[in-house]
């Protein structure tokens, strides 16, 4: 998964959140605002209570959550029911 986040941040698909958030309501709501404005996942880097980044809407684009289940354009839902 680091490696995914890492991919997502060299290629511009990842916004970063320096300051700390509360894990109960403000995360979700800073989410729900990125989502508002593009298909970014968003990594919170000082959660509240936490010890580790916290990253979110990594499904947030068709193409981000083909490539973490291995499917090609045509090929999602085969990809899925392999999955299961």
């Amino acid at each position: 998964m680091r490696e995914f986040v890492r991919k997502l941040d060299e290629e511009g698909q990842l916004r970063a959140v320096q300051r700390e958030v509360d894990p109960l309501h403000e995360l979700a709501a800073v989410t729900k605002a990125s989502q508002n404005a593009s298909d970014d996942a968003v990594l919170f880097n000082r959660v509240r209570g936490s010890g580790i980044p916290v990253v979110t809407n990594l499904y947030g684009s068709n193409t981000r959550l083909r490539e973490l289940i291995g499917a090609g354009e045509d090929s999602f839902c085969h990809a899925w029911s392999r999955m299961l």
